[in-house]
């Protein structure tokens, strides 16, 4: 059978085309350091390339999500470490003013020392971090204690802020200013077993009991404050 010169060159370019198609397959994996870099070059590959890619970015979205749960922990224990000391600080300005000595100046002073301890676990309670509050709830935008002629209120909400982990597993990164500051629940409940009154309510009396020398109502002041640290605690 004869062959004819227009044949025998189309299979002599063919021949040529395929290896130089290879080559330059080659030279592109070479460069790029990608064995796949079309969906042509391997399906397969590339579909399990495409899924892949999709869990590792999942993985990325989750350690984002964990970084940033990890810096509100830490900003909450930062917190919870200021108040305790604020009102052990309290609790031993108290205990000062129990003694039958004090005239009616040291008096006012350890009461202004209270209020002052006050103001600092509200700043406290206020914390931040990038702009999300840690005690408010999952309220984040707004400072959840407002100070106010009647004393401290808490405008955060009750529900605690989780942050998921894994495809249906979520963690606590803080708790509410409800729950550690003793202020009632929608119920009515505290958190704080025989405190009747929010943490800052529970300082302005004992304030007003050492600037007035009650002896009595002092003791029973001093007690809560100790409970209310211990809960902190």
């Amino acid at each position: 059978m004869r062959i004819s010169t227009a044949s025998s060159a189309a299979l002599i370019r063919a021949g040529l085309t395929r290896p130089a198609e290879r080559l330059g397959k080659l030279s592109v994996q070479i460069s790029s350091g990608q064995r796949v870099n079309a969906l042509s070059d391997d399906p397969l590959a590339a579909a399990q390339t495409v899924r892949l890619q999709g869990a590792l970015a999942a993985v990325e979205s989750r350690r984002t999500v964990l970084t940033a749960g990890t810096r509100l922990l830490g900003a909450a224990d930062t917190a919870l470490g200021a108040m305790s000391e604020a009102l052990r600080a309290c609790g031993d300005a108290a205990r000062r003013a129990q003694s039958a000595t004090l005239g009616e100046t040291e008096r006012r002073a350890l009461a202004q020392e209270i209020r002052s301890h006050a103001e600092t676990l509200r700043r406290a309670g206020n914390e931040s971090v990038q702009g999300v509050y840690v005690f408010a709830g999952t309220a984040t935008d707004v400072a959840p204690l407002a100070a106010g002629p009647t004393g401290v209120r808490y405008v955060g909400n009750a529900t605690e802020l989780r942050y998921q982990t894994g495809a249906a597993e979520t963690v606590p990164v803080s708790l509410t200013g409800l729950t550690v500051f003793n202020f009632a629940d929608a119920g009515g409940g505290r958190a704080i077993a025989g405190v009747d009154t929010d943490v800052f309510e529970v300082l302005e009396r004992l304030a007003t009991c050492v600037e007035a020398g009650e002896t009595e109502a002092l003791a029973a002041a001093t007690r809560q404050v100790d409970a209310c640290r211990e809960h902190v605690l």
